[in-house]
């Protein structure tokens, strides 16, 4: 008997027993949507958060932090949270105008931006009070604000040939305090809707309590000199220079001496090339601060999410296998209800390979119907989750390529998977079919 004469008694065997077809199928189904889905949805995030790294920060960046370099995170996530403020106290290593001053020279560097941040939840303007979660970065002047790349991803991401990063007045100077520069997508939560209307103007941070408790009030009136864009990475906050958000900070923190005590919460180089970034790391934690570049966040973004989607998948993979064990008891049904037709095919000649072999398919036939209909309807709804993902994304301005679709690699080896499962789950009952006495089983 030909293969494709098994296959199709398989199939037509499977259409009389429709219901039951479905029901030994569903498992299977099931199966294939958990491991297309979740796998499909655990690679967007992980692109997602991949192109917004490389798109944010560009691919020629270095984060340096106030830790120590050799400095270990704890390697359970739960542990690390409820250990850090033990852990920060621990590998804390203040960085000062010195420090920045040796990493600006390291070879290899071609900008350097040192910035200490802070938040308020209130604005004064013209004598109205507007209260939201405003960001503050204040940046060391005698480096850089932003770097070149970022105002070419800025422009890449508006897809404005003539962007400007300062939509309107100038940038900060110099030796000059107690100016700002507010982000474009600030103006709105600031009832502005022209941001030349802002500049010149005077706003006013007012801030009465420190984590829900009342203090003597701090106010810093500031010039707005300019309206950085939206599509900056600072597009949404205010910007200043680091003695004026000091102030703001070291009041949060009960102290007048903050940059003493704390220095800069952080600094970003970039480097002239990509090859120089290892170079520019390994210097940066011989003067004794943690530094991480863009290629190493989206490697331990990739691995954090190989892991995830490793488990994501064994869920999937658990289900079909469980499935797998009805397709047993459905096949031993299927030959039990079959005798006869047995004993008369090996009366006829047939082999006990043969009989085996139409049970082995019929079992991959159920297989191969619970994956390709689990595949189809992850796909669909995969596409749909996507694309709402997506249409969120451009309505916020957030420009990435993402996937709209699974990959066609993991439907192919889902539906392989679910036939292989199958497969091996026909196997005990196709070899009990093989060994039947035809002359008992025409008696039955």
């Amino acid at each position: 008997m030909k293969l494709s004469d098994n296959i199709s008694m398989a199939f037509k065997d499977l259409n009389r027993r429709k219901k039951r077809t479905i029901l030994t199928s569903f498992g299977i189904t099931l199966g294939a949507i958990l491991i297309i889905l979740m796998v499909s949805l655990g690679l967007l995030l992980n692109q997602f958060l991949v192109s917004t790294v490389n798109s944010g920060s560009n691919t020629k960046t270095i984060t340096i932090n106030a830790v120590k370099a050799n400095a270990e995170m704890p390697k359970d996530p739960k542990q690390a949270i409820q250990d850090m403020p033990d852990w920060m106290k621990k590998n804390f290593k203040r960085i000062d105008n010195e420090a920045i001053k040796k990493m600006s020279k390291i070879n290899g560097v071609e900008g350097l931006k040192a910035y200490i941040g802070a938040q308020v939840a209130e604005i004064i303007r013209d004598g109205k009070t507007y209260y939201g979660t405003f960001g503050i970065k204040g940046y060391n002047l005698n480096y850089d604000i932003y770097f070149n790349s970022d105002v070419k991803n800025a422009e890449t991401t508006s897809k404005d040939i003539n962007f400007k990063p300062i939509i309107a007045g100038k940038t900060l100077q110099k030796g000059e305090n107690n100016e700002v520069l507010v982000g474009q997508s600030l103006l709105e939560d600031l009832g502005i809707n022209n941001p030349n209307d802002i500049v010149g103007k005077d706003i006013t941070i007012n801030i009465n309590n420190i984590n829900g408790t009342p203090v003597k009030p701090l106010k810093m009136k500031l010039k707005v000199v300019g309206v950085m864009s939206k599509y900056m990475p600072d597009g949404n906050k205010l910007v200043m220079n680091t003695e004026d958000v000091e102030k703001i900070a070291g009041f949060m923190q009960y102290t007048n001496k903050f940059f003493k005590d704390y220095g800069y919460n952080g600094v970003t180089i970039e480097g002239k090339n990509i090859n120089d970034l290892d170079s520019i790391v390994d210097n940066v934690k011989n003067i004794g601060y943690f530094a991480q570049s863009t290629s190493d966040k989206t490697a331990e973004i990739n691995n954090s999410f190989n892991n995830i989607t490793f488990v994501l998948s064994i869920l999937g993979v658990i289900v079909i296998i469980v499935a797998g064990i009805g397709i047993v008891n459905t096949m031993i049904m299927a030959v039990h209800e079959r005798k006869k037709s047995i004993g008369i095919m090996k009366a006829v000649g047939a082999s006990s390979s043969e009989i085996r072999k139409i049970f082995i398919v019929q079992s991959g036939a159920i297989g191969f119907v619970g994956g390709v209909i689990g595949a189809i309807i992850s796909c669909i709804l995969f596409r749909i989750i996507s694309g709402a993902i997506i249409d969120g994304l451009i309505k916020k301005g957030t420009s990435v390529q993402l996937m709209k679709f699974a990959p066609w690699w993991l439907v192919l080896a889902t539906i392989l998977f679910s036939v292989i499962v199958s497969v091996i789950a026909g196997i005990y009952p196709s070899s009990t079919a093989s060994k039947l006495d035809p002359i008992e089983a025409l008696r039955e």
